[in-house]
């Protein structure tokens, strides 16, 4: 099932380069791009983890996954550096930094940071 959160894989394929590559000791159940959608939906839904619905990785699994990317401070790199780059590349105002496929106006706090989106 698809969700307003979820990203295109060219949306992603901007993300994933950020994204740690780890040796992997065991063949992944989830996919980095499913993990990813998953977080998403819980930061923008606002749900609880264990409310994640049923048909995205298990909330453990991304719990686990969002825990690990924030210790490395991924998405703190992804979300103050880059989106200036992406807006730019698409011929917008840099000024108005957003995660794509999102056009409200709402105020996060991630890590620490306010981000506002439009």
């Amino acid at each position: 099932m698809s969700y307003p959160s979820d990203l295109t894989p060219q949306e992603f394929a901007l993300i994933e380069k950020f994204l740690p590559k780890k040796k992997i000791t065991r063949p992944r159940k989830y996919s980095n791009y499913q993990l990813f959608n998953a977080i998403l939906y819980v930061l923008i839904s606002g749900c609880q983890w264990r409310m994640l619905p049923n048909d995205l990785p298990n909330w453990k699994t991304v719990h686990h996954y969002f825990g690990a990317q924030s210790k490395d401070k991924i998405f703190d790199e992804m979300l103050t550096n880059k989106p200036q780059d992406w807006r730019l590349q698409k011929g917008k105002n840099e000024r108005r930094a957003m995660l794509p496929g999102h056009s409200k106006h709402q105020k996060y706090r991630l890590a620490g940071q306010k981000i506002d989106r439009f």
